[in-house]
């Protein structure tokens, strides 16, 4: 591949998330709580979270109306289940904290979420890789937890 043809690639993406992604202004003040909350990702990443704290994590996002609940994936399973039947999603992240991991460990994160039930990804790309200019790992980065993700 060369560097137009993935610049083309970058571009296109890049156009097509932009005409996917309905941009809507709104005043703060005239915003209903309802649409607030449906834009909300109710996350909860602390390493030392229990159970207890996801359980009250999962419960707050159906009681508000949040878009989804966000967790480390051992939580998947049990977000799942508790929020099965609602309007509220169960989102993982990949690659999480740091995104310093290989694309393919991504891939089986991805893999690995989603067959316990989880309804989204957030994936962390690799920032250092993003920092030294190598688009070309980053895209290929991005489109391998994307692919895995559809």
């Amino acid at each position: 591949m060369t560097d137009l043809s993935l610049e083309e690639k970058i571009q296109a993406a890049l156009d097509r998330f932009a005409s996917a992604t309905p941009v809507t202004t709104v005043q703060p003040a005239t915003i209903e709580p309802s649409v607030l909350a449906a834009m909300i990702d109710h996350t909860l990443l602390k390493p030392e979270a229990g159970e207890e704290q996801v359980r009250q994590l999962a419960a707050e996002a159906v009681e508000f109306g949040f878009a989804s609940v966000c967790v480390n994936p051992l939580w998947v399973p049990l977000c799942a289940d508790l929020l099965a039947g609602t309007q509220v999603s169960t989102c993982s992240v990949i690659g999480f904290p740091l995104g310093a991991t290989l694309p393919a460990i991504k891939v089986y994160e991805v893999e690995q979420v989603a067959a316990l039930g989880a309804d989204e990804v957030d994936m962390v790309l690799s920032v250092g890789r993003l920092r030294d200019g190598d688009v070309r790992f980053v895209y290929r980065d991005i489109a391998e937890v994307a692919e895995a993700a559809h």
